[in-house]
């Protein structure tokens, strides 16, 4: 798959009007913290069956749409965190199954040592690796189901 140009750094936005060269690190921290709101109200009262519509078969429906913005924001605290880390470091580009595919190759790297490693998310939940994967799988699986649960009632 061919990847698409990145923007250039004076990019502008013909579709939104908005302009590279105008957002101050301010604009773009209030913009980001505005979006989960802004998303939440897009999303208000729309059925289901429109939320996971796509108006075509080149077009994202809402939902695929939001859970890009969302990989696209994980995506970003990492690229920045290691642009901090190291000089000139090189990250993979950003795919529709980006998260599932970096997941599936960080389980396969896994150490025999690795899998009783624990962390915790609040005192009391410490979970081990193996844990956290199996979770992840069942996740997968489990949210698949309610999507074709979804898909059954709309149809």
């Amino acid at each position: 798959m061919e990847l698409p140009p990145l923007a250039g750094a004076d990019h502008e936005c013909e579709a939104c009007a908005l302009r590279y060269r105008d957002i101050t690190p301010a604009l773009a921290v209030a913009m980001i913290r505005e979006a989960p709101a802004a998303y939440r109200a897009a999303f208000a009262g729309v059925p289901d069956a429109v939320v996971r519509r796509r108006p075509d078969p080149a077009t994202w429906s809402m939902v695929e749409y939001l859970c890009h913005v969302r990989d696209v924001a994980v995506v970003f605290v990492e690229r920045i965190e290691l642009a901090r880390a190291e000089d000139h470091p090189t990250f993979p580009p950003l795919g529709n199954d980006d998260g599932a595919m970096r997941l599936a190759e960080l389980i396969e790297s896994l150490g025999d040592d690795d899998w009783a490693r624990t962390a915790s998310r609040r005192p009391g939940e410490e979970r081990d690796v193996r844990w956290m994967v199996r979770q992840a799988a069942h996740e997968c699986r489990h949210h698949l189901a309610d999507i074709e649960r979804v898909q059954l009632a709309a149809g």
